[in-house]
């Protein structure tokens, strides 16, 4: 995922998206449409796995039946106003619909709206966060496999294949083709959820389904200014837009990219982003694109696979308030602004989508060379759920780095047509994934709770470090810039040791050492201060175990660079409930390009490295590790691993993972590895959980 390392970033210019809300008029007539559509597509399926034994639409039924029924709903929750949904008839519904639904989703919640009303005070209208809580306060569970997971699945064409306006907007004449909505139903098999005779109605995801789509259409009442992260789902790239027609303006491609666009109403675009929630959860297809946020999308599809009712109430949470958890917070506010799905992109026959872009230069992939092949002819950024969870998780990270938010600027930016490689680097200099991010990412949104997370690396690869140190030192490293400023510091102090007589760089040491952790501990942003003087204390722990000076061990003792895993920490991993890796990305790729040959060399046993040949050239070992995978099964009896990337599941062999051992790899002057702790296998850490704690 990550390229290689090499380069210097710089500071972005981040454009600024301007949103404008409706008066409360306007929203509650465009939310009372929304409503009616999503009655209609909850009614729809219901009445469709029930056998239609309430009168509703069944598939096969005449257009002209469908849209009378249709006609039948929209009247009913617009009060039956002849003025259509502007009139007062029809606000009057809205405001009593939103009395109504407060009062029933709260109806047992025991607080002081009582007293408050009768102060004249009125009721307490919850958060989306805490509504969305308590609507999934009676699920038991984080649900299980659904049988459509791992389906290659392109979801902006799926969703963007729905005519959003005519699912809130269908003319009296009865265009609205019900049949398209059952066939979606239908394909993630979710009919079955609407059934209370299937054995699966029961399940945790089913009832998570539910939740999603009936708190929504709630939701669009109580909240008439939109789901807060509702720029995610703009999107142009489908047959139809993804908002309702008139909710945005400025799609305007005479203009420099990025184009910001001005979303008038969130609510418009919730159809969209409900169905990119549902189908990228239930398919397990998230999908890093073009960027460089391997790692963090692999979460996603780890925690889709093995908790998918858990996964649709953060991915609620995330849409409507912003945020993973409470606990974590809301994502740094630029992130909000952002709208991938208005970035042009080249499909697969060359052609630019959307198709009245006037075109220029392509954008520049910001993954590894792998991930940009792999990438061709697919949009440039996702958008939808999997944007929303990899720009939050790296914003919080490096909030976590630095303390704060860039106030200046979204430091995860966007790639786009046109970019410098300055700007592009500018931009995706977060993105990449490294042993200390994927230890905050598992101890944040995999194992809150618990803390079992565990890096596991080769012992060999620690030298004579003892193994706790080693391990604490490679998940704790914190951002370079950081290592900078820490370092800047250390120099400071050894030159003005040596200024005051002390000559040999272990009196320097020692006398650098307290004035060095009372510097990071004042100088650095309070959030951070006392960690960082953690990290001082065991790189200095090391250095002097090591007998190293304390920037070599603060610079050049790192994570595995190169493939080192063992039979037994393969073991381990598998044994484990949740299983990160990070590894090479070329065997995943052959893999996908040649299927014959990847059956051949399982069926000989044949490690990748030292077998396959390139241009008449035996690639005898890794150049490296660049990607991080989800690791969804281990089947040690038919040799087969099951490791989820880019969308999809790949399968490989413990030779492929673990090769045999290799030559010595050249590292940075005074570290010497014993000469079997490399391999030619692809695999250099794992991060590991045991449980799934995130709520």
């Amino acid at each position: 995922c990550p390229p290689r390392p090499g380069s210097n970033p710089r500071r972005p210019a981040m454009a600024r998206t301007t949103r404008r809300h409706t008066s409360s008029a306007a929203a509650g007539a465009t939310a009372t449409l929304a409503v009616a559509a999503w009655s209609l597509f909850t009614a729809a399926a219901s009445d469709a796995a029930a056998g239609c034994d309430r009168g509703g639409a069944c598939p096969g039924d005449s257009e002209a039946d469908v849209s009378e029924l249709y006609q039948l709903r929209l009247q009913r929750d617009t009060s039956g106003s002849e003025g259509g949904v502007g009139s007062e008839g029809a606000e009057a519904a809205v405001a009593a619909r939103k009395i109504s639904v407060i009062d029933r989703a709260f109806a047992d919640i025991q607080d002081d709206s009582g007293d408050r009303a009768a102060a004249g005070q009125g009721p307490i209208q919850p958060s989306p966060a805490q509504y969305i809580d308590e609507r999934f306060k009676g699920i038991n569970g984080i649900g299980h496999e659904w049988p459509t997971e791992n389906k290659v699945d392109n979801t902006w064409q799926e969703c963007g294949g729905v005519n959003w306006t005519k699912v809130a907007m269908t003319p009296k004449d009865g265009k609205l083709k019900l049949w398209a909505v059952d066939r979606m139903m239908r394909e993630l098999n979710l009919t079955v959820c609407y059934n209370q005779t299937d054995s699966k109605y029961h399940d945790p995801t089913c009832a998570a389904v539910r939740v999603v789509i009936s708190a929504s259409i709630d939701m669009e009442a109580m909240f008439p200014e939109g789901p807060k992260f509702a720029n995610a789902s703009v999107v142009a790239w489908g047959k139809f837009p993804s908002w309702v027609f008139d909710s945005v303006s400025g799609v305007d491609y005479s203009r420099r990219l990025p184009l910001q666009a001005k979303l008038v109403n969130g609510n418009a675009v919730l159809g969209y982003g409900l169905c990119d929630m549902i189908r990228t959860v239930l398919t397990s297809s998230a999908n890093q694109k073009f960027t460089a946020t391997c790692g963090w999308v692999a979460g996603l599809a780890a925690l889709s696979h093995k908790a998918p009712a858990l996964t649709l109430k953060v991915a609620m949470r995330l849409l409507w308030a912003g945020e993973i958890t409470p606990s974590l917070g809301p994502a740094c506010p630029a992130i909000f602004e952002q709208q991938p799905g208005l970035i042009p992109f080249l499909d697969a026959r060359g052609n630019w989508v959307p198709d009245f872009y006037p075109g220029g230069a392509a954008a520049v992939c910001a993954g590894n060379d792998v991930d940009c092949i792999v990438a061709r002819g697919k949009p440039v950024n996702p958008p939808g759920l999997t944007h929303m969870w990899s720009q939050s998780l790296i914003s919080k990270f490096m909030e976590y780095q630095y303390g704060e938010c860039d106030p200046t600027r979204a430091r995860a930016g966007l790639i786009y047509p046109g970019q410098s490689p300055a700007e592009k680097q500018a931009v995706t200099q977060y993105q990449g994934f490294r042993a200390n991010a994927l230890m905050w990412l598992c101890n944040t949104v995999i194992d809150p709770v618990g803390k079992t997370c565990a890096l596991l690396v080769n012992p060999k690869t620690c030298q004579n470090v003892p193994y706790d140190l080693c391990v604490q030192k490679m998940a704790t490293d914190p951002m370079p810039k950081i290592i900078g400023f820490i370092s800047d510091i250390q120099t400071e102090f050894m030159g003005e040791a040596f200024s005051k007589g002390y000559v040999t760089h272990h009196s320097q040491t020692l006398y650098m050492l307290p004035k060095l952790i009372a510097a990071v501990a004042n100088r650095s942003h309070a959030s951070r201060s006392q960690e960082l003087v953690n990290y001082v204390k065991l790189v200095a722990t090391i250095s002097m175990s090591t007998r190293r000076s304390f920037t070599e061990v603060m610079n050049n003792f790192k994570y595995p660079f190169y493939p080192s895993f063992t039979e037994e920490l393969l073991n381990r991993t598998c044994s484990a409930h949740v299983a990160l890796f990070f590894m090479d990305a070329h065997v995943l790729s052959w893999i996908s390009a040649m299927p014959d040959q990847a059956r051949f060399f399982k069926a000989q046993k044949m490690p990748f490295y030292g077998n396959y040949r390139e241009d008449g050239q035996v690639k005898a070992i890794s150049p490296g590790c660049d990607h991080g995978v989800y690791l969804e099964k281990c089947d040690f009896e038919n040799n087969n691993f099951v490791f989820w990337t880019w969308g999809k599941s790949m399968n490989l062999t413990k030779e492929m993972l673990l090769g045999y051992p290799a030559l010595p790899r050249k590292l940075p002057s005074g570290w010497r590895m014993p000469a079997d702790t490399y391999n030619t296998g692809v695999v250099c850490y794992a991060v590991v959980a045991d449980q799934i704690t995130l709520d």
